[in-house]
């Protein structure tokens, strides 16, 4: 499952990267976010993976992944400004995940909160966590 972990990964990565409005914002695996990152960042994980289900005729994995905008500042505006061009970029989005097809993704629950941060000041995140699967018949 870990190798899919990556490729489901890399895949939401390369959707988020290939969209010229979301260049200019640092891209990170939630697992490997730190403070150093320059806001506002995108950062992304895998919440829950439910791995392969089927029956003699249909065959699907599922997972839950969130997306979200971290920002300076209290206010919401500026994250979910960006996180309106991730949505636009997922939801038109086939992922490419090595060994599967027919990956999509359909925007679940949404995320919005403040942090308070060490040191003082405070940041948002805004995002969602997005449902990908890939369903084939076999």
């Amino acid at each position: 499952m870990a190798s899919l972990h990556n490729d489901l990964l890399k895949g939401v990565y390369d959707v988020l990267s290939d969209t010229a409005t979301l260049d200019n914002y640092p891209k990170r695996e939630a697992a490997s976010f730190t403070g150093d990152v320059p806001l506002p960042a995108i950062v992304f994980g895998i919440q829950d993976a439910r791995g392969t289900r089927g029956s003699f005729t249909q065959r699907h994995w599922d997972a839950d992944v969130l997306v979200k905008v971290v920002a300076d500042g209290p206010s919401y505006k500026s994250a979910g400004d960006i996180e309106d061009l991730i949505d636009d970029a997922l939801e038109s989005a086939t992922l490419t995940v090595t060994g599967f097809t027919h990956v999509t993704c359909t925007r679940g629950v949404d995320v919005a909160f403040a942090e308070d941060v060490p040191g003082g000041g405070v940041v948002c995140h805004v995002g969602a966590v997005w449902s990908v699967w890939e369903d084939r018949a076999i």
